[in-house]
């Protein structure tokens, strides 16, 4: 599940710095032997010229980017609380309905994609049976 994280740490010239962004997960990179870079999902993302002194690196889980006192701030975490739309046998839901991808950014997107004949990523007539009958067998059974 997309999180959004802090990063923050110390940067070479003595001042704190932190930086916000979504993913799944975070951890730092060497740079040298004194410095890590800013690593999430696998991608560098920061840049390689923004980097923390590794003994001070850390990163957390935050509910939001709301800057840090005596920390200079970067990056966001906007992207974390973005809903994102499915069309589903020509309608267009929100991922959230039935734990879908989420193919479109904007409503605006998943209504055209979706149109008449859903034109964009959808699934098929057979797909919707099939997770309809899924969801009749277990709406009986005891998941926990």
């Amino acid at each position: 599940m997309t999180q959004c994280f802090r990063f923050y740490g110390q940067g070479t010239d003595g001042k704190n710095y932190e930086f916000f962004a979504c993913g799944i997960t975070p951890e730092y990179r060497p740079r040298n032997s004194n410095t890590s870079y800013l690593f999430l999902d696998d991608i560098n993302i920061a840049g390689t010229n923004y980097f923390y002194i590794t003994t001070t690196a850390q990163v957390t889980v935050v509910d939001n980017d709301n800057s840090t006192a005596g920390y200079t701030k970067f990056g966001s975490c906007i992207a974390c609380n973005a809903v994102s739309y499915d069309c589903i046998n020509g309608i267009c839901v929100k991922k959230t309905v039935y734990n879908t991808p989420g193919f479109y950014t904007t409503i605006s997107d998943c209504e055209t994609a979706c149109g008449t004949g859903c034109s964009g990523k959808c699934i098929s007539n057979a797909e919707w049976s099939q997770i309809q009958g899924l969801s009749s067998q277990l709406k009986n059974k005891n998941c926990s």
